[in-house]
């Protein structure tokens, strides 16, 4: 069978149009995400967005939410603690919390043996549990009670902070074709403390692992670009666009920046969908964090938008550190070269009385560190003396021991030295707070023998809220 030029041109043309239509019917299919929407909020997740956004933007650093940890809209208590400030506060606040924990445990388990609520408190819990299996749900809601911190004053600190980020962080994301919003997470991660280091060795704004960071930056005993905010981000938004390009959704690629992406891959190729995943998936470490982690962004990300939109009154040093221009980069992402400390914050809408993970200030404090760029013939003494600090000093700060090789470029902490005027003035206020601490341990060590008593009278379907007051 023989077909002329402009037939075979017909039948080429028809195909290229049946491929272009297969094409668009794909890339429909693709973006025919819920709502249309890069970040959609699951009614299933619904909730639990409500209870991050209260936790950031309601409850206090001082209050603790005791509340069910697969149904956040069951709050059985809130409870407030001891200043953190004051000795011993940790040991007491948990013992405290564990008593409540226990308390509501007890309360669920005889509930659930059938026994008629009695007290307010079993009377409060028993409305909470309607419907079929009432008795069923209370027996396991009784092994999943938890405790929440407010985050309040923190998250404003962290906003704040951002201030100095935000808008270049949301540009390295729109580089890499990534949604800009992706830029609030570190609000969820480290409330934007570039000196944030978490339990298991994660460090920087977006809490990268040396493992995982090594992959992306360099880590090793001179330079550690995790806590560059710049170099991080854009090490954050090659990790984020691997995991979307894998998972193919957004609230799976965000979740498997927490979990991992091998372990969201073994999630969808089970449970197939984000919800499905969320209602149903308990392998391995995927357990409340992982679960939550895509709400808890999605809160942060409406709640700092909501403080930016009503033009909270924020100071005028609001930036928490400050990039020079490094040599050798068009445009700033490389290593921090210096960095300057700002007074902490004041006049805020909340004033801000705890910091984000190791670099707490005070009102009125100097930066208590600057960086030292390695120069050629620098030698550890010849830095040392010229810092007026102690060879060991410099060692200890910087995590060198005595064999440590000092190199051209290397950026060094040095700890600032205050003046006489300071640190008689330090010396002078540690006194007046050694005094008054030991006068309030006392106190707080009458109070925990009243500490189940003192509460705020009978509430009905709000939770009951405990004080522990300290002089």
């Amino acid at each position: 069978m023989h077909f002329s030029e402009q037939t075979l041109f017909g039948i080429f043309k028809a195909c290229c149009l049946v491929f272009l239509f297969a094409l668009l019917s794909g890339t429909a299919k693709v973006q025919a995400d819920p709502g249309q929407n890069d970040f959609p909020e699951f009614p299933i997740i619904r909730n639990n967005v409500d209870f991050w956004e209260k936790i950031y933007s309601n409850y206090s650093l001082n209050t603790a939410v005791i509340h069910d940890q697969n149904d956040l809209t069951k709050i059985y208590e809130v409870v407030t603690l001891v200043d953190q400030d004051l000795p011993e506060a940790r040991r007491i606040n948990n013992s405290h919390l564990e008593t409540i924990k226990e308390k509501y445990t007890q309360i669920l388990l005889r509930l659930s043996a059938g026994h008629p609520p009695e007290t307010r408190d079993e009377k409060r819990v028993a409305n909470m549990f309607q419907g079929p299996s009432t008795h069923r749900r209370m027996q396991f809601a009784a092994e999943n009670i938890r405790a929440q911190n407010g985050q309040k004053e923190r998250f404003l600190e962290g906003t704040v902070r951002s201030t100095k980020y935000i808008n270049r962080i949301k540009q390295i994301f729109h580089e890499y074709g990534l949604p800009a919003d992706l830029a609030y997470l570190p609000h969820v991660e480290s409330s934007f403390n570039y000196e944030a280091y978490s339990k298991c060795g994660a460090a920087g704004i977006w809490q990268f692992t040396r493992s995982t960071g090594k992959q992306y930056m360099r880590i090793d005993r001179h330079v550690d670009e995790r806590r560059d905010p710049l170099i991080s981000t854009r090490a954050a938004a090659k990790l984020l666009k691997k995991n979307y390009e894998a998972l193919g959704s957004w609230p799976l690629a965000l979740t498997a920046y927490n979990y991992g992406t091998s372990g969201m891959v073994r999630a969808v190729q089970s449970h197939g969908s984000y919800e499905n995943i969320f209602r149903n998936y308990e392998e391995g470490y995927f357990k409340f964090a992982s679960r939550n982690f895509y709400s808890e962004f999605l809160a942060a990300r409406k709640v700092a938008k909501e403080l930016a939109g009503n033009h909270a009154r924020r100071p005028e040093t609001s930036d928490i550190q400050r990039l020079s221009s490094p040599r050798g980069s068009a445009d700033g992402d490389t290593a921090t070269r210096s960095i300057k400390a700002v007074p902490a914050v004041k006049n805020t809408a909340v004033s801000i009385s705890h910091s984000a993970a190791k670099g707490k200030k005070h009102p009125g404090s100097e930066p208590r560190l600057r960086l030292y760029t390695v120069k050629n013939g620098d030698t550890a003494t010849s830095i040392a003396d010229s810092a007026n600090i102690s060879v060991q000093q410099l060692c200890r700060e910087n995590n060198l021991n005595a064999k440590a090789i000092l190199r051209t470029g290397q950026s060094l902490r040095i700890p600032k030295q205050a003046s006489d005027t300071q640190e008689k003035e330090t010396l002078q206020s540690t006194s007046a707070n050694k005094k008054r601490s030991a006068a309030a341990t006392t106190t707080i060590k009458n109070l925990l023998h009243t500490l189940s008593e003192n509460t705020l009278g009978p509430l009905k379907d709000t939770p009951k809220k405990t004080l522990l007051v300290a002089a």
